[in-house]
């Protein structure tokens, strides 16, 4: 796979992030969640002003500006560096940051579009005892935080990066 083909790989996931998000906002999520598995998934439109599941929403302007407009900016120019400077035989790696970078460029679009807000759909929650009582004595709630394709493709890609580093780190290995 060339790097082109791993942009391809970042340029589907923004299509099908911001494609899902339209058909979110374009449907009637936005009044009534969606319940597909009882008790445990749903998908239900919410907005997030923050990044990852909610992270910095609280953050006083104009910090919240800098940590999720140009700290994002500059970690896709970041990606994109990386992406062009890695060979082939990097091809965990270059598969992770594609991810990572879809995602954020999926999440980027929707801050610029939706005055800084980007949509969430999957509701992950618990909704089952003993589980449930455990889970809102510890956390507070039975819910995941809310979360969209861009996210997945993100969490997903860092993963599979520290998957690779790790097994590359080891003794004997690359």
């Amino acid at each position: 796979m060339t790097n082109a083909r791993y942009l391809s790989v970042s340029v589907a996931v923004l299509v099908l992030d911001q494609v899902s998000k339209y058909a979110v906002l374009h449907s009637s999520l936005v009044e009534r969640p969606l319940v597909l598995i009882p008790r445990f998934f749903r998908l239900a439109f919410g907005e997030n002003s923050g990044a990852l599941f909610g992270m910095f929403s609280e953050t006083p302007e104009p910090w919240r500006t800098v940590v999720l407009l140009v700290i994002p900016a500059a970690t896709i120019l970041l990606v994109l560096f990386f992406i062009r400077g890695s060979g082939e035989k990097d091809r965990l790696a270059l598969l992770s940051l594609a991810l990572i970078l879809g995602g954020a460029l999926g999440n980027q679009t929707d801050r610029i579009l939706r005055s800084g807000k980007v949509v969430d759909f999957f509701d992950v929650y618990v909704d089952v005892q003993p589980v449930r009582g455990w889970l809102i004595r510890m956390f507070g709630t039975t819910h995941w935080p809310a979360f969209n394709v861009a996210d997945s493709a993100i969490v997903v890609g860092a993963l599979l990066l520290a998957w690779d580093l790790l097994a590359h780190s080891r003794p004997g290995r690359r």
